[in-house]
């Protein structure tokens, strides 16, 4: 087996959809049958079961180990984290998921979030919007081409929860304290001053992704795994 590397910063990240992914309830840990269990609709329990068998088989290929052999505790807010007893400093993870895909990111030697959505139309996205955004935000939001709105909210809305959720905070925290550039023809970028860096991920028609980590890294798309390999330096 591979030595542990020091952390560099490192971020990769994988989209998948869930029919890339079989697997039985079983290979969860207890937590996770725990809330597979509890969605009332099929529809539901099979996404979580998909998204998260895919999550581990990530992780399991980033650390070298098999997929029910990955250890995760919950921190104080919620957000999940590797627990490698020997690491004091394990890689940062990420898992959202859509009605039909799952997006994971992994770094080392950075905090790292990621959102993905299927994009819908919404009935009132005026009042969406004023529930997450900053006076800012609304004042250049209506100052767009009606043509552009659609693409602004789902631009705010991943963005937000990429970075509250690499804060580990999530929608916990007022959403309106994360204010982002709208305008989808511009590159993306918070509109104040910060260390968090944004990429919009390349996923597939009728979708829209954000990554969002507090390093200048490059991240690197990496395809599903089809089983686990030997960790390359945790």
């Amino acid at each position: 087996m591979s030595s542990p590397l020091l952390p560099v910063p490192c971020v990769d990240w994988w989209c998948f959809a869930f029919t890339e992914v079989k697997g039985d309830p079983a290979q969860l840990d207890e937590a996770e049958q725990e809330r597979y269990r509890a969605f009332y609709f099929e529809r539901d329990r099979s996404a979580y079961l998909a998204a998260h068998l895919g999550l581990r088989r990530i992780l399991a290929w980033r650390l070298g180990c098999l997929p029910t052999e990955v250890r995760m505790v919950r921190q104080e807010r919620g957000k999940p984290r590797l627990q490698l007893p020997f690491h004091p400093d394990p890689p940062d993870f990420n898992l959202s998921h859509c009605s039909s895909h799952a997006a994971v990111a992994v770094a080392s030697g950075a905090r790292v979030g990621i959102d993905i959505e299927t994009v819908r139309l919404l009935d009132d996205i005026d009042g969406m919007l004023e529930m997450v955004a900053a006076e800012a935000e609304l004042a250049q939001f209506h100052a767009l081409p009606a043509e552009l709105r659609l693409a602004a909210f789902w631009r705010a809305w991943t963005v937000k929860e990429a970075v509250l959720k690499a804060l580990g905070v999530g929608f916990g925290q007022d959403p309106r304290t994360v204010a982002v550039d709208l305008d989808p023809r511009r590159p993306l970028r918070l509109l104040e001053e910060s260390s968090w860096r944004l990429w919009s991920l390349e996923v597939g028609p009728g979708l829209v992704a954000t990554l969002a980590a507090d390093t200048d890294c490059q991240p690197c798309w990496r395809p599903l795994p089809v089983a686990p390999g030997p960790a390359y330096g945790i």
